[in-house]
């Protein structure tokens, strides 16, 4: 089993048994969203930064040759 993190790792597909380094794609969570709210309705203006901070979202690990999703990190 291979231990997925914020960052692309070295991992064989289980898929299409290649050897390959995963693509990492951040994906917004019902985490990101409520810390939005919570800005929207003290801070108005800080609003979109949960949507550009990694530190909410879940890092998602795919196989880039056949775009299987291989596993997921979140903090």
């Amino acid at each position: 089993m291979s231990n997925f993190g914020k960052t692309s790792i070295a991992t064989t597909c289980p898929s299409c048994n290649s050897s390959v380094n995963t693509a990492v794609e951040m994906e917004s969570t019902g985490t990101t969203h409520i810390v939005a709210l919570l800005l929207c309705i003290c801070f108005c203006p800080l609003v979109c930064c949960p949507y550009l901070m990694n530190c909410f979202k879940t890092s998602n690990h795919y196989c880039p040759s056949c775009k299987t999703l291989l596993g997921t990190y979140k903090d």
